[in-house]
């Protein structure tokens, strides 16, 4: 998660919320850190991390919210889909890793 928040963070113009103790701290932070992108972790402890990604998504102006790591999301119906994550990133450090190294091939 850390290396995908660190590549994300390069762009001075992307705020990104990584770390918070909990799903519920996270959700109580959105508004006040105000970051465009969430990065959420499947291994969510206590309160899990499809609930986070529920309320973070029902805010107002919700920002976007990537759920890292293997987890079964639920499929939806058109209606539900703003409860969902908008991206499900299953192995993230190697996403991030391919991203970066496609941006060094592309700027050579």
């Amino acid at each position: 998660m850390h290396a995908l928040a660190d590549f994300l963070q390069v762009d001075p113009r992307i705020k990104v919320m990584y770390a918070a103790e909990s799903g519920l701290i996270a959700y109580v932070r959105v508004p006040v850190d105000r970051p465009d992108i969430v990065l959420v972790s499947a291994a969510l402890g206590a309160y899990g991390p499809l609930d986070t990604v529920r309320l973070i998504k029902q805010m107002y102006n919700a920002p976007l919210v990537a759920l890292l790591g293997k987890i079964a999301v639920p499929r939806a119906r058109h209606a539900d889909r703003p409860k969902l994550p908008d991206i499900v990133i299953e192995n993230p450090q190697l996403d991030a890793e391919l991203i970066a190294t496609l941006v060094r091939l592309a700027g050579k």
